[in-house]
């Protein structure tokens, strides 16, 4: 175990020497949900609503979409490809390490870090819509939850992409599939817009998808804006989901593996 703290702790400092590159990852996130934000706060009066979104839920949910989004997507499949490409996984196929948890351990350092990173865009965010906002959230719930959900969702944005990625064991370029992936659960998580303003075919495929529940779930917990109920739907959705593209992934890791050569390409 001590290992992977060791693997963690360097990926956080690792983090913390290109933290540029980090914070301009941070600022790329902010940039479309600052739009949308701006625009509805431009749109809706201060009694207005849509959909039960009033004109503070939705420039607080844009600015907790970036949030969420920084700090719970890994984007595991871009390095898994980078280390099948240049055959370094064969570094961890004769030492006793899990390639799993070395690469889980490697996104939690990073997204560590930007999580102390987002702290202060998110304070100087709130400032600047400060005027749009009446902040009325249900803090206690808030405060006992939450951390669990973003866990949870972290934990199972990581094993999708890991499962993912296993697609570069058999594709040179995979990074086509990658970005259809990225696009399709930019929509479906909630990031484009609400959920519950999006049309209705497409409210309808995302109950059977697992990205609501990644980002969607815990902007709307963080708004007062999810039951009870459906908090626990989506826990129980995190967890299903997350078993579920693990099993996968082992699938296909030793399948993959069979035909990596280790060589690099």
């Amino acid at each position: 175990m001590k290992k992977y703290i060791v693997v963690l702790k360097m990926s956080f400092e690792r983090a913390v020497e290109y933290r540029f590159r980090a914070f301009a990852w941070i600022i790329i996130d902010l940039v479309f949900p600052t739009v949308l934000a701006v625009v509805f706060a431009t749109v809706l009066g201060p009694g207005q609503k849509v959909f039960g979104f009033g004109r503070s839920e939705l420039i607080l949910y844009f600015m907790l979409v970036g949030f969420f989004r920084s700090i719970v997507n890994t984007h595991n499949e871009e390095n898994v490809n980078k280390h099948i490409k240049e055959g370094k996984i064969s570094n961890f196929l004769t030492k006793p390490v899990s390639y799993f948890l070395f690469s889980l351990c490697t996104q939690v350092g990073w997204n560590l870090h930007k999580l102390l990173l987002n702290i202060p865009v998110f304070i100087l965010w709130f400032i600047i819509f400060s005027q749009f906002i009446n902040l009325d959230l249900k803090v206690n719930a808030y405060l006992l939850a939450l951390p669990i959900l973003i866990v949870l969702a972290l934990f199972c944005d990581f094993c999708y992409t890991s499962a993912l990625s296993m697609v570069s064991f058999w594709l040179i370029e995979s990074f086509s599939i990658f970005n259809l992936s990225s696009a399709l659960i930019y929509v479906f998580a909630g990031s484009l817009m609400p959920i519950d303003l999006l049309p209705i075919p497409v409210q309808k495929v995302s109950q059977f998808l697992p990205f609501q529940h990644i980002i969607y779930s815990p902007v709307k917990y963080s708004l007062g804006l999810l039951s009870p109920d459906s908090l626990m739907i989506s826990l129980l959705n995190l967890c299903v989901w997350s078993a579920s593209f693990t099993l996968i992934y082992k699938f296909l890791w030793r399948r993959g593996l069979k035909v990596y050569e280790g060589l690099g390409l």
